[in-house]
């Protein structure tokens, strides 16, 4: 189903726009660039050897969810819950579904384009190792060759995300994580079991179960029911330092097992990350060469989503391109939450034991479609004040005047 395209075997091609990566941005870009009818060259880089099925993508169905994108949805829940202790709030909102999205979907949609497009080209197996710019050319550098282009798209995440966790032995400073930062570091297990063991869980995604607050972070469990008999289980934690991969992978097993019991399964696939959750802005500065996705500030600091914000990002980005034939970084996430997410991890941060309970409150204390709005960026001035409502007044207090006392510095 997929191929890689044929790459034209001459030193003088030159592309319009080369794409380093075939991730959710990468893919997310191309499809927004086939919409707007963009005619130029498209090379996308990819390092992988062909698309894998390594993660699915999940979020709150908005208007910013694509159409072309809308048709894929593979899944979609009424309703949402989170747990700490004894106690579950369930939201539910069947006008703002919680939505999932296999890779495998985005990959056929993405092949689609390509193979209908003859201004696209693909090349798998083509890591890249550098990039430069001369006298308004750029140049990307791979073992083989050395690709030219107007413009350049840079979707590769920072180089710790697909490597850990790994070891607890790197240290924040080793990643350049700011004070105010943390690390959410995930292991999931999607499995396929032998009866409907997950029948009764499938009314609602099991989005924080099981709060946890540790010395370190937070820890919880988060299970996506696709059917009876099939799920994703996903250890996840808000760490300051990096875990060992091995006991991340060992808490997800052991949910799985507290899940299902005896219950005979067949493992389809491992999904695991270290994200950051910390505000992440533009990096390269040379002329026609922009970050894209995580490195390009897509994910919400806060929360870990980003695939609404890459979808809003690849739109204005491909129009750009399309209408007035250049490119700059688009920030796709609004200042209001760009600060709003930094006084909240700054609460998490100074008040570790009392995690589990801010994110009870929070749920208990907004409507679903409050909740949905606000954890996709398309709050209304009704939902933000709710939402500070919800939260306990002193530690956000102090947080907000600490970091208002930041920013003047």
């Amino acid at each position: 189903m997929y191929y890689e395209s044929e790459l034209i075997d001459d030193d003088e091609v030159n592309y319009d726009l080369i794409i380093i990566g075939a991730g959710a941005a990468g893919l997310s870009l191309l499809i927004a660039l086939d919409e707007v009818n963009y005619c130029g060259t498209v090379l996308i880089l990819e390092t992988n050897g062909a698309f894998k099925n390594d993660r699915v993508w999940s979020f709150w169905q908005t208007s910013d969810v694509p159409t072309s994108i809308n048709k894929i949805i593979e899944w979609r829940w009424n309703s949402w819950s989170l747990s700490h202790q004894n106690e579950t709030v369930v939201l539910s909102d069947k006008n703002i579904p919680y939505c999932c999205l296999p890779a495998t979907k985005l990959h056929q949609l993405a092949g689609d384009v390509i193979q209908k497009r003859q201004n696209v080209t693909i090349a798998f197996g083509h890591p890249v190792d550098k990039l430069s710019t001369s006298s308004y050319q750029n140049f990307v550098q791979c073992k083989e060759k050395t690709y030219s282009s107007n413009y350049v798209v840079d979707t590769r995440p920072p180089s710790f995300i697909n490597n850990t966790p790994i070891s607890g032995e790197l240290s924040r400073s080793h990643l350049n994580i700011p004070k105010y930062g943390l690390l959410q570091c995930f292991f999931g297990l999607e499995i396929e079991t032998t009866n409907g063991v997950f029948g009764h869980l499938q009314q609602d995604v099991k989005l924080m179960h099981d709060l946890t607050g540790t010395q370190d972070g937070l820890e919880f469990v988060y299970i996506l029911p696709f059917s009876a008999t099939h799920a994703l289980i996903e250890f996840t934690g808000f760490y300051s330092e990096l875990p060992d991969n091995a006991y991340l992978s060992s808490r997800a097993n052991e949910y799985v097992i507290k899940t299902i019991a005896d219950t005979p399964y067949k493992k389809l696939r491992e999904e695991k990350a270290c994200l950051p959750m910390y505000n992440i802005s533009q990096t390269n500065t040379s002329t026609g060469i922009i970050n894209g996705g995580i490195a390009g500030g897509t994910m919400r600091a806060s929360t870990g989503y980003s695939f609404l914000s890459i979808q809003r990002w690849a739109r204005k980005t491909a129009r750009l391109l399309h209408n007035e034939k250049r490119l700059v970084w688009i920030d796709s996430i609004p200042m209001i939450y760009r600060w709003m997410d930094r006084v909240f991890l700054r609460v998490l941060i100074d008040n570790k034991k009392r995690n589990p309970q801010i994110f009870m409150r929070f749920a208990k204390s907004v409507s679903a479609a409050t909740f949905a709005r606000f954890m996709s960026e398309k709050a209304t001035c009704k939902d933000l004040c709710k939402v500070i409502l919800a939260m306990p007044k002193w530690p956000f207090i102090k947080a907000a005047i600490q970091t208002i006392a930041e920013n003047e510095r």
